[in-house]
């Protein structure tokens, strides 16, 4: 739903993910899914609920692809930097950022 950059994407239902303009990072010695040589870039993300229902984040997943080739990149996980996506449940009209 959302494409990397800044901006906010609704959709149908009102559930609405915002994105900050991509940045370099370096990832922690304990991160997972980085491979050193290659370039980190943090995108942050929020969710705001417009829903009347409940969103499960637990199934929120984002993508992003690199170079010409469009080759997919790897998700880093860096819990010593706070960069560990979303958890739990989202209630209407409430906003996340990750967890």
């Amino acid at each position: 739903m959302a494409r990397m950059g800044s901006g906010t994407v609704i959709s149908g239902d009102g559930l609405a993910v915002s994105t900050k303009a991509p940045k370099t990072f370096t990832p922690a010695a304990t991160s997972a899914g980085h491979q050193r040589g290659n370039i980190a870039v943090l995108v942050e993300m929020t969710i705001t609920n417009g829903t009347k229902e409940p969103v499960d984040l637990v199934l929120v997943s984002a993508t992003a692809a690199c170079g010409a080739e469009g080759t997919q990149a790897n998700q880093v996980i860096d819990v010593e930097k706070g960069i560990t996506g979303f958890a739990g449940t989202l209630a209407p009209a409430r906003t996340a950022p990750p967890s």
